[in-house]
């Protein structure tokens, strides 16, 4: 039986960073993050110069035989699965879900400092409790409700969601904030006992101009402005989870670890990292995280019960979410998805798709051993989160954790090897910010 192992990894940049291959006009973007294809493709360049040492050495023209190249046993049939590796203060971090919400007027993680922030919320179950009360048509009302069925409920009430659209930040005056809520966006880490804030790095410009000989002016195209990482902080790094074979773990340790040269502009000395194991906070187990998410869950109905007894706090059977930590590319018949289908995403049969959080992007990267750009795709963002149900007498809770602690390993999705698809289930962050 195979073994999987998660290796955990600290990548501290030694020169400014670009990644992406995004470009508005003249301007030049870089992501915020390291793509796991990046860390993927270190590695092969490092294996690939090896066999063409041993080539060198043996006089072989061609490849060695895959039983002893060094490239081959680690990119066999099995090969890694590269997580992106996002900035923070320790590892693992984690992408903030799309159910995040902070001030508005004063957005950001609430600390001690002189920048007031008024800190984050999650509206994961305050959404969910009020569209299934609310709403007659929501997915599968009458199963989760079935005193309700697609009747509607006089606990209807807007004020009841109000602590979660408007600010409640309590002022030294002793009044509160007041300000909506919107979206929050950044990263964040867990030290095993608190949520702390991932800073991101700060980012610089700088403008290229190529000069015609002839005419003393600025060539065409050759005027453009590129935007890079810079190494400001030296308490900040880099943190990026690989899933590998125990039996390839060694290899992929000894290619991996040291120091790289990542992403663009390495003629310009950009993209030097020095790569090291480290090791995190583990996420609680999976029956831990399940019991507290349907806990939470009662929580939030428990206010409308009171208001209309039909409303049932406890759900007839097990509600579970799913968010990814890196962007999916989901595909059904040649066509983009934005959801997972429970199918798809190999959940037990009878498992029930509730709800959303999720957002498209359009995904692409370089392939160096081709030297060719990759084929650009439609993909669902890092920190979208889907909301499934699996009722009772249909869904075995065996089958049903088992095929979540599969997710966790193996991602849902195409090219799951470069990165994509990678996901949490129940992740923490929605029961400990939620508010209940």
């Amino acid at each position: 039986m195979t073994q999987w192992i998660r290796v955990l990894v600290r990548i501290s940049p030694q020169s400014p960073l670009l990644f992406g291959t995004h470009q508005v006009g003249n301007f030049q973007e870089t992501a915020d993050h390291i793509p796991g294809s990046s860390l993927r493709g270190a590695v092969a360049e490092r294996l690939l110069a090896q066999c063409m040492t041993h080539n060198q050495l043996t006089d072989h023209a061609d490849c060695p035989d895959r039983a002893t190249c060094p490239f081959w046993h680690l990119f066999g049939e099995a090969e890694p699965r590269f997580g992106d590796a996002y900035p923070g203060p320790l590892g693992p971090v984690w992408p903030l879900p799309l159910t995040a919400r902070t001030c508005k007027r004063y957005p950001g993680w609430q600390s001690g400092s002189l920048k007031e922030a008024h800190g984050l919320r999650d509206a994961l179950f305050v959404d969910f409790a009020y569209g299934l009360i609310s709403d007659p048509q929501f997915s599968h009302r009458a199963q989760l409700q079935p005193d309700l069925g697609e009747s509607w409920s006089s606990a209807w009430r807007p004020e009841l969601r109000a602590d979660h659209d408007w600010c409640q930040f309590q002022r030294s005056s002793g009044q509160s904030c007041a300000q909506p809520m919107s979206p929050a966006n950044g990263f964040y880490a867990h030290d095993g006992a608190a949520f702390l804030p991932a800073k991101s790095f700060r980012r610089m410009r700088t403008t290229h101009v190529g000069i015609n000989r002839a005419r003393s002016v600025a060539q065409d195209e050759l005027l453009f402005t590129q935007e890079a990482l810079t190494v400001t902080r030296q308490a900040t790094a880099f943190f990026a989870e690989i899933d590998v074979l125990a039996e390839q773990k060694a290899a992929l340790l000894e290619a991996l670890l040291g120091t790289h040269y990542l992403g663009r502009g390495r003629s310009r000395g950009y993209g030097q990292v020095v790569i090291a194991t480290e090791t995190g906070a583990p996420l609680p187990p999976l029956d831990d995280r399940l019991f507290d998410f349907q806990l939470t869950a009662v929580a939030a109905l428990t206010p409308y019960q009171a208001i209309d007894a039909r409303v049932q706090t406890t759900l007839p059977g097990q509600l579970f979410s799913l968010t990814l930590r890196t962007s999916a590319i989901l595909q059904q018949g040649g066509q983009p998805l934005r959801v997972p289908t429970p199918e798809q995403a190999g959940l037990p049969a009878g498992t029930l798709l509730l709800r959303a959080w999720a957002r498209t992007e359009q995904v692409g990267g370089w392939n160096s051993a081709a030297g060719l750009p990759r084929r650009t795709q439609v993909a669902t963002r890092a920190g979208s989160v889907f909301l499934y149900f699996a009722p009772d007498g249909i869904v075995d809770r065996s089958q049903l954790i088992k095929a979540l602690t599969c997710l966790e390993t193996t991602g849902i999705g195409d090219e799951r090897a470069r990165g994509y698809g990678r996901v949490t289930c129940c992740a923490p962050f929605h029961v400990l910010q939620s508010g209940y």
